[in-house]
């Protein structure tokens, strides 16, 4: 719990950064005429490199077809109305969303939330808590797809 507050907290200083960045540069582009092309480029390649420093799993908002998923908020939608997910089950959501038809298989998503975890049927037992939530808010939800022996994706 305290690794992910850290995590948060490093992820809010990140955002911080980027936002202050994004100001600045849209600042100088405004007044463009007072720098050289040189230095605009070394600006850009800046901000560029910046990008990729933010984690690729803390986006702000996921959207994919009906479903919105906010990682910072803590909040998922499906069709406008609110599905209560637990964090691990956001995350496990965000990143199955995030790519729809990409298959995850068990053991990568095992180990990339669940590391300590001491059964390997943990990321069955998530998804199907997954899938629970989201039918209660619409019964025919079916957009976690299992494909056995080899993982699970989701269908747009």
């Amino acid at each position: 719990m305290i690794e992910e507050e850290d995590a948060r907290e490093e992820q809010y200083e990140l955002d911080a950064v980027m936002m202050q960045l994004q100001h600045d540069w849209r600042r100088l582009r405004a007044s463009h005429h007072n720098f050289t092309r040189s230095f605009k480029d070394e600006l850009d390649a800046l901000l560029r490199a910046s990008q990729s420093l933010l984690p690729e799993q803390v986006d702000d908002v996921i959207s994919c077809g009906p479903l919105e998923a906010s990682l910072l908020s803590g909040r998922c939608t499906w069709r406008g109305r609110a599905v209560p997910l637990s964090h691990m089950e956001l995350k496990l959501t965000s990143t199955l969303a995030k790519r729809p038809d990409q298959l995850y298989d068990r053991d990568f998503l095992m180990s990339a939330f669940i590391p300590d975890g001491d059964s390997d049927r943990l990321v069955d037992s998530h998804i199907k808590r997954i899938r629970r939530k989201f039918e209660a808010v619409d019964r025919d939800f079916r957009q976690i797809y299992t494909i056995y022996s080899a993982g699970y994706r989701w269908n747009p």
